[in-house]
């Protein structure tokens, strides 16, 4: 799909919203899904209340499942920890370099003669 093809689309969703049912359906088919699941756990609950849940079609179609979510983890939850954990990183080898180059601008080497 190109660019162009892509935003012909987007345009069509956006001016013939019932097309956007359609569109889906076919996506469906034409890959095969036979399987939609949602976690009871997500960063955006709301999408049932909007008049463009993006489940409709699945679960027009029967194929539509939600499972009981374990944990109550996110994405965003997950790039929290991502970020938290990289910037940990980032400090203790600063604090490595600098000690280590301390260590080297101290050291003296024996000269045998």
């Amino acid at each position: 799909m190109t660019i162009c093809s892509a935003f012909v689309i987007v345009i069509r969703l956006c001016v013939f919203p019932e097309l956007s049912y359609f569109l889906f359906w076919v996506q469906i088919t034409t890959f095969n899904i036979s399987l939609v699941v949602h976690g009871t756990i997500a960063e955006n609950m709301d999408y049932a209340k909007d008049d463009s849940n993006p489940y409709a079609v699945p679960i027009a179609m029967g194929i539509y499942h939600r499972l009981e979510s374990p944990l109550d983890i996110t994405t965003s939850t997950i790039i929290r920890r991502i970020v938290a954990n990289h910037e940990a990183y980032q400090k203790r080898n600063e604090k490595k370099e600098a000690s280590e180059k301390k260590y080297y601008e101290g050291k003296s080497f024996v000269n045998g003669e």
